[in-house]
């Protein structure tokens, strides 16, 4: 059995290490019918399936559970009024690329479709499922984001000036061209 307060612990410290800023109290109770343990040590299986993937092993989706075979290289600037993400995303068609912003984070999932119907002798161009969290400012609106698919460049921009809003979850509509 697993030490939850330790688990809990190593989660904070990778979201402060991740976002500089410390992970804000929930609210969110359990059902009085769902062990806590349990739940703690099933999420923090899938928390730490996702930082072992950072060796280049597949790892568990957190949402679908779905194993990713590779992550696109994001590039971010941040300019005077927004932020702009720029993912290499060669070869996917814009119907096979979500992305929604839900809480604090950008998510970036899709999938490229192998081209050829038979096997590669050698191969080094991934395909398959992937998926992209990247954490959003405080600052960051929901209203005005865009995405368009160019190039195998997908550009996310989200406005940074007004009053941030809090929606609870935002798909985007992905645009070509």
């Amino acid at each position: 059995m697993m030490n939850v307060d330790d688990a809990l612990r190593r989660v904070m410290d990778v979201f402060q290490s991740m976002t500089g800023r410390p992970i804000a109290p929930s609210g969110t109770e359990l059902p009085p019918e769902v062990d806590a343990v349990s739940h703690v040590e099933a999420r923090y299986r899938v928390f730490q399936s996702l930082l072992d993937g950072r060796d280049g092993n597949p790892v568990a989706g957190p949402a679908e559970g779905v194993a990713t075979a590779w992550a696109p290289a994001v590039d971010v600037y941040e300019h005077e009024r927004e932020l702009r993400f720029e993912a290499d995303l060669p070869g996917v068609p814009v119907s096979m690329v979500r992305v929604s912003v839900n809480g604090d984070w950008l998510f970036i999932v899709g999938e490229r479709p192998n081209g050829h119907a038979r096997t590669a002798r050698y191969g080094e161009r991934a395909h398959g499922m992937f998926a992209k969290l990247l954490a959003l400012p405080t600052n960051a609106r929901r209203a005005g984001i865009e995405a368009r698919l160019r190039d195998g460049v997908l550009t996310v921009t989200i406005p940074t000036s007004g009053r941030a809003d809090r929606a609870a979850e935002v798909h985007v509509d992905v645009k070509s061209g």
